[in-house]
């Protein structure tokens, strides 16, 4: 629970795939909702697997993920 909000991983009881997500408000005064109110919902519809990635056309090189020699590795996050 976060923030007053109670967030659930749903998966599939005997096969054990995940099947998605909720967030519910478990907390009215913390989350600012009403207690019960889903604010998040996902489903995993459907599942792939590939031999290679789909042709990304028109794709920029943006930068935003280039690892750099002056790139930190990732800490823990201390809160």
């Amino acid at each position: 629970m976060r923030g007053g909000i109670l967030e659930q991983h749903i998966f599939d009881p005997e096969t054990f795939t995940y099947l998605g997500e909720r967030g519910m408000v478990v907390d009215a005064k913390t989350a600012g909702a009403p207690v019960g109110s889903v604010l998040a919902l996902t489903a995993q519809l459907k599942v792939s697997v590939v031999d290679a990635l789909p042709e990304a056309h028109d794709a920029s090189k943006d930068g935003s993920c280039e690892m750099t020699a002056e790139t930190a590795e990732p800490s823990p996050s201390t809160s």
